[in-house]
């Protein structure tokens, strides 16, 4: 018999499930939490909420763990990513990677034992499906007025006239409604709402689908034309014979619409956008370098140069598997190929198992959200294929909410005695006590201590690395210093902080002549700093080498060139600043060569060009 939940263990689980609200709410509004300050803020209520599970877990005599076959994957992948963080080489990065999985995999674990009653479910739905119809109506308006701008902030010049919503990138808006678009369709077709909930319904599919559309993201057609396809084999499989041609050829008209769009879009973006495969070429001679393990969570970035193709400063490849591959190798790989297979295999088993149960043709909100959640994971399984949408910390705790309330909609015991043992589709409880309770409650401190103690240097110091820019831009100079020091204060090991903080001091030296010499030399400091904490970031050294030669420290200077060039030397602009450089120390031969150098890896910049018209040497 299972003794009653005390009172405060209750609150802590609706405080656990307001907080989880709050966070799908807010995410996707703030920028899709892309911004430090949005995504600290979040992983913060996240912490906060597994607090709440704890004190939970403490209270209860009897600790309750609901039991899925995504518990162990889960586990295992996020241990995986902090062991390759303790690994990394520049731990600030890593760091960023390792805190974001902690997010979603904690969220996970929130909501698979937190948020499990069915008008729990209902609500989120109604919720996403609410911004999804907003993100959409202010997509289509962004498209339809050719405007880049919401909320003061802009779009990259690319992006202008395509849907994002409030979101960054339109891609991101994609991967948002491709994973809210298939939950939405489902609640239509297989839940037991009324009349008048369901036609709302149908006017924010409708906001969606032209918010999606409006995108013009490949990737996001793909993952919504796979979600559709699950859809429509859900759909075709009531018993509901006049429908099920007309599901098929609707289905089928679908396909034929996103195929057409798709091949209209691939001719677009080649145009407008990094082509990918040269990124992915990149990406996979980078994992074989680092077959087993992979280069360190978030190091894409860094080791591209090595094997550059594009004169481009590529954050992530624009395919999640490669992504993966490049950072955590064959190891990584097979981890996430795991968790979706435990995944896909456990909704499916629940479909089945509600089926018997109840049959495929009668109403079920929580064999609707299934079958939603389903098709949402297909989509995003192939969207990822294109592109990073799961690098937006939004959409990612969207995914893991998802994937984990799927999960809780399992068949619940009747009571009968053949019940008692664990079966497919089933949904089982737990109840640990004695040693086990303790091992699980000793494991979430550790793990909230980690994320807390990062917390607690990262996050003040994006406050302060914030209101220090801001300074630095009014030209308030006393005060962004200070700034820039309460930054690396709370964080000396971000090789981020110690750049800008060089950026500022060369500013100043460039607004103040009389003191130049000493804020050069303050720069190089930080500069050196920043370096040693990434020896990857190779744009120190042409930054220190315009400094020496500011200073007319030419050898230095010289040294620090061929430095950046030696580790990235298929960098046109490392050439074209190498030869300002000779340029400047009247070595006009050299300059030339350079110049040269540089047209050739990049024709599209027009100062390599330019410079040898002047030099009389354009005869390429």
């Amino acid at each position: 018999m299972v003794a009653p939940e005390p009172a405060v263990a209750r609150f802590c689980q609706h405080a656990i499930a307001a907080i989880v609200l709050v966070i799908l709410v807010v995410s996707p509004l703030a920028l899709g939490s892309v911004p430090a300050w949005a995504e600290g803020a979040m992983q913060i209520a996240v912490a906060l909420a597994g607090f709440l599970w704890l004190c939970r877990l403490i209270l209860m005599r009897k600790a309750e763990l609901v039991s899925s076959p995504m518990t162990i994957p889960v586990i295992v992948f996020t241990s995986y990513v902090v062991i390759r963080y303790s690994m990394a080489e520049v731990e600030s990065v890593a760091r960023h990677e390792m805190m974001l999985a902690i997010t979603g995999g904690l969220l996970f674990f929130l909501v698979l034992n937190n948020v499990q009653r069915r008008s729990q479910l209902s609500g989120l739905v109604v919720v996403w499906v609410a911004i999804g119809a907003v993100l959409g109506a202010i997509g289509l308006w962004q498209w339809a007025s050719n405007s880049g701008v919401w909320g003061g902030t802009e779009q990259h010049a690319v992006y202008v006239g395509r849907a994002s919503g409030t979101f960054l990138r339109p891609a991101d808006l994609a991967g948002f409604l491709v994973l809210v678009l298939p939950l939405a369709v489902a609640q239509f077709f297989f839940s037991r709402w009324g009349v008048t909930a369901k036609t709302c319904l149908m006017v924010g599919i409708a906001l969606m689908v032209g918010g999606l559309l409006t995108t013009f993201s490949l990737g996001g057609w793909l993952g919504a034309l796979a979600a559709m396809v699950v859809l429509g084999h859900y759909l075709l499989r009531r018993r509901e014979a006049r429908r099920r041609w007309a599901i098929a050829g609707g289905v089928a008209w679908v396909i034929l619409v996103v195929v057409a769009l798709s091949s209209i879009q691939v001719q677009r973006l080649a145009t407008l956008e990094p082509p990918r495969l040269p990124l992915w070429r990149s990406a996979v001679k980078i994992g074989l370098d680092h077959l087993w393990i992979g280069g360190g969570p978030g190091m894409f970035q860094w080791l591209y140069p090595t094997h550059r193709n594009l004169q481009a400063h590529p954050l992530h490849v624009s395919n999640e598997y490669l992504d993966l591959f490049a950072d955590y190798g064959l190891v990584g790989v097979a981890l996430v190929l795991w968790l979706l297979a435990s995944y896909g295999v456990q909704a499916v088993r629940i479909l089945a198992a509600r089926a018997d149960r109840y049959s495929v043709n009668t109403l079920s909100n929580r064999y609707a959200f299934v079958v939603g959640g389903l098709a949402a994971a297909a989509g995003v399984v192939i969207h990822s294929t294109v592109d990073f949408q799961l690098h937006t910390p939004a959409n990612l705790c969207i995914l893991a909410t998802i994937l984990a309330a799927t999960l809780t909609c399992g068949v619940h015991p009747s009571g009968q005695v053949d019940d008692e043992t664990e079966r497919p589709g089933q949904f089982t409880t737990l109840y640990l006590k004695g040693l086990i309770k303790w091992a699980l409650v000793l494991g979430l401190t550790v793990v909230l201590l980690l994320q807390a103690t990062r917390l607690r240097k990262t996050y003040p110091a994006t406050l302060a690395l914030v209101r220090a820019e801001r300074a630095r831009v009014a030209l308030n100079w006393t005060d962004a210093e200070t700034y820039y020091l309460r930054a690396w204060g709370y964080d000396p090991r971000s090789f981020r902080i110690a750049e800008l903080a060089g950026d500022f001091f060369m500013a100043r030296a460039t607004w103040s002549p009389t003191e130049r010499s000493q804020l050069a030399a303050e720069a190089l400091r930080w500069y050196d700093r920043s370096l040693s904490r990434n020896p990857y970031c190779f744009d120190l050294l042409i930054k220190m080498g315009r400094l020496y030669d500011v200073l007319g420290k030419r050898e230095q200077a010289l040294e620090r060139y061929l430095r950046a060039i030696e580790s990235d030397p298929r960098n046109a602009s490392y050439h074209t600043q190498l030869a300002l450089h000779y340029q400047r120390w009247g070595m006009t031969e050299a300059a030339i060569a350079s110049y040269r150098r540089a047209y050739v890896l990049d024709r599209a910049d027009s100062l390599p060009e330019i410079q040898l018209q002047q030099l009389g040497a354009f005869a390429l």
